[in-house]
């Protein structure tokens, strides 16, 4: 399960099971226009909104491995959650990200990348660099389950037939 957060900018925040994330700053001023969350464990998928659409704009999700930097986007992270929940499966500790639209700018003291829509990043350790790699599936979101079609019950001809005789005996013993 998650949590939905809709913010005064519009943006939309989905906290995931188990996950601690503080809200440093949140303000949404003509003079300034602020952003700033820390993500300690779990996950989460954003979408921005006003604020981090302008240049001006102060906008930062911070974890223990890294910090995000982002320009009008859409992404989902993970960072030292490594029991899956809500349909998410079970993975090293580190930091798990994936763009979805836009540009993220993620950066450490090791350095930084700068990952584009459809892009997956990991961080295993604070003093390790960013990297560009592909991400088993349901790590970041959650593994869709194929839907079985639910079969309606047959009923086979010879209980039918039961049924008639049935009825006609009842018939019989009432008369």
């Amino acid at each position: 399960g998650y949590v939905r957060l809709k913010m005064v900018d519009n943006a939309v925040l989905d906290l995931r099971c188990f996950s601690i994330m503080v809200i440093e700053q949140y303000a949404l001023n003509t003079t300034n226009r602020t952003s700033i969350l820390n993500l300690l464990q779990g996950s989460l998928r954003k979408v921005t909104g006003k604020i981090g659409k302008m240049s001006e704009d102060v906008y930062e999700l911070k974890t223990p491995l890294a910090s995000v930097g982002v320009r009008g986007t859409e992404y989902a992270l993970r960072v030292f959650q490594s029991k899956g929940c809500g349909g998410t499966i079970d993975a090293d500790d580190g930091m798990y990200i994936e763009v979805i639209k836009g540009l993220v700018d993620v950066h450490n003291q090791a350095g930084n990348e700068v990952i584009a829509k459809g892009e997956t990043a990991y961080v295993p350790l604070p003093k390790s660099k960013p990297v560009k790699t592909a991400v088993k599936p349901g790590v970041i979101k959650p593994v869709e389950k194929p839907v079985e079609p639910v079969e309606s019950p047959v009923e086979e001809e010879s209980s039918s037939v039961w049924w008639w005789l049935l009825g006609i005996v009842a018939v019989v013993l009432l008369i």
